[in-house]
């Protein structure tokens, strides 16, 4: 609920609404300009938060957008998750180093040590193992099909032969569902998070379970980026490609939807892409900042 109060500015035209109830009436709402509303009498544009398809995933998930997510930082994103998916099929890699991806332990020696955890460990270890078999049969999946992007040029209309994908995350097969592909990422990140609430909450406090917390600290990021990795790896081969481009091509493959509240008056759905304030460049990151932290 706290984050949601802390995005409010940032995923919302509040800002802009604000900004322009101050008497700035030149600040665009992410609205049509006939999509104001009658409110007793004065006439406003709706209070909206940004439609998220796939093209907005796309950005979320890779940070790309207008920090100009650089080739290199992708590759190094794609080597991190292929050293952690290779470190847990490896057992860690044997040598017995320390490090990100020297923790010498296997996935199955990761919920081995969560079995340990008194009270709540063999919850932990079980989802553990559930996961890791989805992410296995993910991988398997990713064997089996033909994953790489086809070479489109962007010069086609959305969707026909020789242009983007439409509505889906370009350089995917059509047949890629983003939102499915979010729905099985989540688990995977709320289990991170209920290992890290648990040993802040009740683990670290338990005398004689140092060593321990210790071990499962030192290998959880690595045991969660090898989860992760079938499932984000094959979307950043697929669109290496498009993002050389920049985040500027992403965009205009998918205009009809991103720039609807400029081009439909009546438009209330702005996209996420085009409507948050995250990025250092946008002109209210600050504002959407100090709003969040008062």
């Amino acid at each position: 609920a706290l984050h949601c109060m802390e995005d409010f500015g940032a995923h919302t035209n509040y800002c802009e609404l604000a900004l322009r109830e101050l008497g700035y009436r030149d600040v665009f709402p992410h609205c049509g300009a006939n999509a104001e509303i009658n409110i007793r009498g004065h006439h406003v544009y709706p209070l909206v938060t940004g439609t998220f398809g796939a093209v907005d995933f796309l950005h979320s998930v890779l940070g790309e957008a207008t920090d100009h997510f650089t080739q290199t930082e992708v590759e190094e994103m794609d080597l991190a998750l292929g050293g952690a998916q290779k470190a847990q099929q490896s057992g860690g890699g044997g040598d017995g180093q320390r490090g990100l991806f020297g923790s010498g332990s296997s996935g199955t020696d990761f919920a081995g040590l969560l079995a340990q955890i008194p009270g709540m460990g063999s919850g932990l270890a079980s989802t553990a193992r559930d996961l890791q078999a989805q992410s296995a049969a993910q991988e398997y999946q990713n064997s089996n099909q033909q994953t790489r992007a086809s070479g489109n040029t962007f010069n086609a209309p959305p969707g026909s032969t020789g242009g983007p994908p439409g509505p889906g995350v370009p350089g995917m097969s059509p047949d890629f569902d983003a939102v499915a592909t979010a729905k099985k990422i989540y688990p995977i990140l709320e289990f991170r998070d209920k290992i890290v609430r648990a040993i802040n909450n009740t683990i670290a406090k338990i005398p004689g379970l140092e060593s321990l917390v210790e071990r499962i600290s030192e290998t959880l990021t690595v045991f969660i980026l090898s989860l992760l990795a079938p499932f984000v790896r094959p979307i950043i081969d697929a669109v290496s490609d498009s993002l050389k481009k920049g985040s500027s091509t992403v965009v205009e493959a998918s205009a009809n939807s991103q720039f609807e509240p400029w081009n439909d008056p009546r438009c209330t759905d702005p996209t996420h892409s085009m409507l948050s304030k995250d990025h250092f460049s946008n002109v209210l990151n600050s504002c959407a900042g100090r709003v969040a932290s008062t």
